[in-house]
């Protein structure tokens, strides 16, 4: 999965030049988290030379000791609700090998636990029991959702053979009470619309009334658990190029040349049982142009089981609906929605650690500075606690 790789090389021709480390407390915020060298979140013996390239500059990575962990948090703790500790497609299921430099990591950023999950595909891979190894033996870091690896390809391969059968429903009901026996707290990650960025990265698009995830939402209802729901907002059928200018998924010959509509099913499967609770992921990295701080208003409102995972990216990128401003200001409308609705958000990195692309990192850092200290609570720890029951 190379998309973040591209935004990050963006960036890096926006930002052109490099200047000091982060520790500089007494510049800007703004200056201080984005326009200074970014340090590693590895240690130089694994990776004697780390840098971000791109064709116009080179920013230097310094190593982690650089600015102790103490100095990055601006609140208590926090956990990250979503995230990957292998890149897609995981070339084998040693999530393990990724374990030292992801709890340097959180370390370093003040990071209490992650929710860690595997990314969704088409075809089968590795799943729950394999991040049930992880999450065994470090409780107090770790904790997994399932699903991506064996429920996500079902969901699709029903949809482009255009059957179901109740063998299959059968089936998957079974994978899916499976991954919670395994310990899992919850689904993810699920694809409804999800763009592909390069030719090694599939598209993937289900309707989100599909019955294979009307299903999915029942027994998540059942056994209190949430949904991760990787959807971007399509609100009528259109081109494909009449997506936002801005989104990187341009790139990739496998987008189809039209998409369906998905807003309506999307309300139709919060609306198939209020019980079910949806986290609506990967807001602050928009796609179509389409998810706005007002569409997401308007979903919260009507749909009280609808949960949003923010994604925070520095203002630089060049994203539609992002949510900071160019001085690094969160941006108002984002503002009102935030605080309109504090207890139904979280924070989902869903970054990568191989090597580590600590740019989101920052842009958190900078998030939380802004928000009240008690709806940075909320966002940052609080609610994930309770919708993922961690207590």
């Amino acid at each position: 999965m190379k998309i973040l790789s591209i935004l990050l090389a963006t960036l890096a021709l926006l930002l052109g030049v490099a200047c000091s480390s982060d520790n500089e407390e007494s510049k800007s915020l703004v200056k201080q988290t984005y326009r200074d060298p970014i340090p590693a979140l590895i240690e130089p013996t694994i990776k004697p030379t780390t840098t971000l390239m791109t064709p116009a500059t080179t920013i230097p990575v310094p190593p982690l000791t650089a600015t102790a962990p103490s100095e990055l948090r601006p609140v208590d703790q926090i956990i990250d609700t979503h995230n990957h500790l292998l890149r897609r497609p995981p070339l084998s299921c040693d999530f393990a090998s990724a374990v030292d430099i992801v709890t340097a990591t959180m370390d370093r950023f003040g990071i209490q636990k992650m929710l860690i999950m595997p990314t969704p595909g088409l075809r089968e891979n590795c799943d729950s029991k394999s991040l049930a190894e992880i999450t065994a033996q470090y409780p107090d870091r770790f904790a997994f959702l399932a699903g991506g690896g064996t429920l996500n390809p079902m969901i699709h391969e029903s949809v482009s053979s255009g059957e179901l059968t109740l063998d299959t429903r059968t089936l998957f009901a079974q994978k899916a009470e499976t991954i919670l026996e395994d310990g899992a707290v919850g689904f993810g990650e699920i694809t409804a619309e999800h763009f592909s960025f390069d030719k090694n990265h599939p598209y993937e698009s289900a309707p989100p009334d599909h019955p294979l995830l009307l299903l999915l939402a029942d027994i998540a209802a059942q056994n209190g658990v949430p949904i991760d729901l990787h959807m971007e907002i399509i609100p009528q059928d259109m081109e494909f190029n009449d997506i936002s200018p801005m989104s990187q998924s341009r790139r990739s010959s496998n987008n189809p040349s039209k998409l369906q509509a998905n807003l309506k099913s999307f309300e139709q499967f919060l609306d198939h049982n209020p019980d079910a609770r949806i986290v609506w992921v990967h807001a602050g990295w928009d796609n179509t142009g389409f998810r706005s701080p007002e569409l997401m208003g308007r979903l919260l409102k009507n749909h009280q089981n609808l949960y949003i995972s923010i994604r925070p990216f520095p203002p630089q990128l060049p994203l539609p609906n992002k949510l900071f401003d160019d001085d690094g200001q969160i941006d108002a409308g984002w503002m009102s929605l935030i605080l309109s609705y504090p207890d139904r958000m979280f924070i989902g990195l869903d970054t990568f650690f191989e090597p580590v692309e600590p740019y989101q990192f920052y842009a958190t850092k900078n998030f939380f500075r802004q928000l009240p200290l008690d709806v940075a609570r909320k966002i940052s720890y609080e609610n994930a606690i309770h919708v993922y029951n961690l207590g």
